[in-house]
């Protein structure tokens, strides 16, 4: 209890707070006659405590511990998710998920008398029905997005209505899952709160739990969960990253994270990148020392803690990293057409040090970088669906230091060396050979997707946005596309006809676009993916809106800023309707980005 009080007194002093005894309210000197109840989120977890964690805890749910990837990463680009939370009696935290589906762990080590914390939780599988029942209300879109005439729309009867009720079209291409995605977003964006009235209409299960000091709360990957204060409380909350919370994170959260602007922070990518290298390292040891499965068990194989689990655990892990480092990791970034002119190798040698300035996602190894602008980077999810700065045609595809080559080897090895460990193909045979030989006509993964757009683009210059069918040679724009559904990446990841004996790359990529009615006559045209609605007055509510950087161009989704496929009058008038500033962008009132610290409970 003394270190309690000392850290109370060194928080006030910290942020200049004092204790009104007779409003029982933290107030700010900075807001006299103004009294605001206060959460402290996010604090520097002290040592004192981190070193109790280490006495009170299990080790497989320690932070840092043998059964956490964070364990595995550098400490230049391992986020500190270790914090401390100090509230207030009425306080909390809005229904949200842990980032990147982590697993959350939370303590309450101190509180006042007869305080605790009510936590309300819900699974990940009544996400949708979540969606529906949680909507923003006028006024909390219009704090939001800061205006309300994108927001609302007209009925026939004269009533409005918010736009963020559209209804999702359940296609199973590009433009469908952006839409599944977009759906009543505002349950993602940490702003939405369950009550007691909307739980009893809803009869989604729910589980309610009273948290009292020393009670350790355990939040299941992306399970939903909200928590309110009763009393002070003082709690340490840290999340866990595993092989399986990564697989979640690649299917469903990370994907999200890039469509509203939610800071990925945890880098993702890199986690199975190390992770991967140092189990291969560890596993070429042993191999090499010939100490393999059949030679050794389990329990005389702990002393290296990647079996601490047990080898029936580290084997399934294993699999599921290599499959990850395959598809989510190398297979976006290959560029099948060979063509490297103009790709920019970065001199830095740091790996996982940028973030794309539009969605705030962690940049791995390429993406687009805008010269013009002042140091304005770009991932390439961002820039397959449009979105851009303001200079969309002269952005450049950089890439790390780091060949992709690296990264293909050290799959091949551990395939390999678990192979030799286990005396089994844990992965399977050839997986890697489908993907890495791929015919470049064939390919429509994200890098040669977005190597097509930037060719095209370039050839066409300042008519970028206009299409002509190679068969018919009728022409449109991408904006009447993107009202029919139809988005930039469907057009340019699939590859031009094989009927078009078209030598020259330059002419393909002239020549790459077929409309739908002659893709449904051709036999050698592969699908051209379109949504089943369109995307016309379809609003999202964004974690971070782009507006607040004012170099950002939006894509097909982003209807509430000028996007790339807006005609000269459209830019006019979005230059009429707002003041549009040359330099670095203004901060988000709605979000301070932090460059490491992380979100947990």
């Amino acid at each position: 209890m003394v270190l309690f009080s000392d850290y109370v007194d060194d928080l006030q002093k910290r942020y200049n707070l004092t204790l009104k005894h007779k409003s029982k309210k933290l107030q700010l000197h900075q807001q006299s006659r103004i009294f605001k109840k206060i959460y402290a989120k996010d604090i520097d977890c002290p040592l004192a405590y981190k070193e109790a964690i280490n006495n009170i805890i299990p080790d497989y749910l320690l932070p840092h511990g043998y059964n956490d990837l964070f364990s595995y990463t550098p400490e230049r680009v391992r986020a500190e998710n270790l914090m401390c939370y100090l509230g207030q009696d009425g306080t909390g935290t809005p229904l949200h998920q842990d980032l990147c589906g982590t697993m959350g762990h939370n303590i309450m080590v101190s509180g006042s008398p007869d305080g605790y914390a009510e936590w309300i939780i819900v699974e990940n599988r009544y996400r949708d029905r979540l969606a529906e029942l949680l909507k923003p209300t006028v006024t909390e879109m219009r704090n939001i997005y800061g205006h309300e005439d994108a927001l609302l729309k007209t009925t026939r009867r004269g009533r409005t209505k918010l736009t963020a009720d559209s209804t999702n079209a359940d296609s199973e291409n590009d433009s469908g899952r952006h839409l599944n995605m977009m759906k009543n977003s505002f349950l993602e964006s940490d702003r939405a709160w369950l009550t007691k009235g909307i739980t009893k209409k809803s009869n989604i299960p729910v589980h309610v739990i009273i948290q009292k000091p020393g009670d350790l709360v355990l939040i299941p990957s992306r399970a939903y969960h909200q928590v309110r204060n009763k009393g002070v409380t003082l709690k340490i909350a840290w999340n866990r990253i595993t092989a399986q919370t990564l697989a979640y994170a690649f299917k469903d959260q990370l994907p999200l994270y890039k469509i509203i602007n939610r800071p990925e922070t945890y880098k993702c990518k890199g986690i199975v990148a190390f992770t991967v290298k140092e189990w291969n390292e560890r596993l070429a040891k042993m191999n090499a020392a010939n100490l393999t499965s059949a030679s050794t068990s389990s329990t005389t194989a702990v002393h290296d803690d990647i079996f601490k689990c047990g080898y029936d655990d580290f084997k399934r892990n294993s699999k599921l990293l290599a499959g990850l480092l395959l598809k989510d990791v190398i297979a976006p970034e290959l560029l099948y057409d060979d063509d490297m002119c103009g790709v920019v190798t970065d001199s830095n040698s740091e790996i996982c040090s940028i973030r794309c300035d539009f969605c705030y996602s962690d940049i791995f190894h390429r993406y687009y970088h805008c010269e013009i602008c002042d140091q304005y980077d770009l991932c390439l999810d961002c820039y397959s669906i449009g979105r851009s700065c303001q200079h969309p045609d002269s952005m450049k595809m950089h890439q790390s230091c780091v060949s992709v080559d690296t990264y293909i080897t050290l799959y091949y090895e551990f395939v390999r060396n678990l192979k030799l460990f286990f005396n089994e193909d844990l992965v399977e045979p050839g997986l890697g050979d489908s993907i890495f030989l791929l015919n470049a006509r064939n390919a429509s993964n994200l890098a040669t997707t977005c190597r097509r757009i930037e060719r095209y683009r370039r050839l066409k210059s300042d008519s970028f946005n206009v299409l002509e069918c190679s068969h018919c040679g009728l022409s449109t724009d991408v904006l009447k596309l993107e009202e029919c559904g139809i988005s930039l990446s469907s057009v340019f990841q699939r590859g031009p006809c094989q009927s078009l004996q078209v030598a020259e790359k330059d002419e393909q990529i002239l020549k790459i676009y077929v409309c739908i009615n002659c893709t449904s006559k051709c036999r050698n045209c592969s699908t051209l993916c379109q949504s089943e609605k369109p995307l016309v007055d379809f609003n999202l509510v964004y974690y971070v809106h782009p507006k607040y950087d004012t170099r950002n161009k939006g894509g097909f989704i982003d209807s509430t800023i000028l996007k790339t496929c807006d005609s000269d009058n459209d830019k006019a008038r979005a230059d009429n309707s707002r003041t549009r500033k040359r330099g670095r962008p203004r901060k988000s009132p709605l979000f301070d980005m932090p460059k490491k610290k992380a979100k947990t409970s």
